[in-house]
């Protein structure tokens, strides 16, 4: 599990133990002859829900995974904040998410949310979560790869084809390759 330790920025400690890794179980509804369903959830985190690409030489952050250079965002911190929660919702709530670029074969999902009165900008990757020793699926690790509120000069997020979460969460848990969209020419 990751684990997070707190840093100092002008003499203000940041806390970042809701960024650390969570299992979470969620009992999704049966409905006609398909019974209730319980499953396990990871929940993990990059350093880029509350880190940006360029800011204050002064909000270096020291510990970055990626080993590129990191600046601390205040406000991505804040609006980070609410993220466990944020992505609990999105599960209950079932919302169309948009497949995105694979980039390092890695498959990112996006999701706007209206939270904190910003537009926050939120990419996951769904991947399956394996047992350590059989390796068999256990549920589905979900990790925040990105979250940030939209800039003015942002671009619209492009992609090839809009799912609900479950259609994507039940394909990672059977192994079902999710086919993209061809964009027409």
């Amino acid at each position: 599990m990751s684990i997070r330790p707190p840093f100092k920025i002008d003499n203000q400690t940041y806390d970042l133990c809701h960024l650390n890794n969570k299992v979470f179980t969620y009992t999704r509804e049966g409905k006609d002859d398909i019974p209730d369903k319980t499953i396990k959830f990871l929940f993990s985190y990059s350093d880029h829900c509350f880190t940006d690409h360029y800011g204050d030489e002064n909000y270096i952050y020291k510990e970055p995974p990626s080993k590129k250079e990191r600046y601390f965002c205040k406000l991505r911190y804040k609006l980070s904040l609410g993220l466990p929660d944020l992505l609990k919702g999105i599960i209950k709530s079932n919302p169309y998410v948009l497949m995105t670029f694979v980039e390092h074969s890695e498959q990112f999902f996006y999701v706007e949310q209206n939270y904190q009165d910003e537009t926050y900008r939120v990419f996951l990757e769904i991947s399956p979560l394996k047992d350590k020793v059989s390796g068999s699926i256990e549920g589905v690790r979900i990790d925040v790869r990105s979250a940030y509120d939209e800039k003015s000069h942002a671009t619209t997020v492009s992609g090839s084809d809009y799912l609900k979460i479950w259609k994507i969460i039940d394909a990672r848990m059977t192994g079902v390759k999710l086919n993209r969209k061809k964009k027409k020419r």
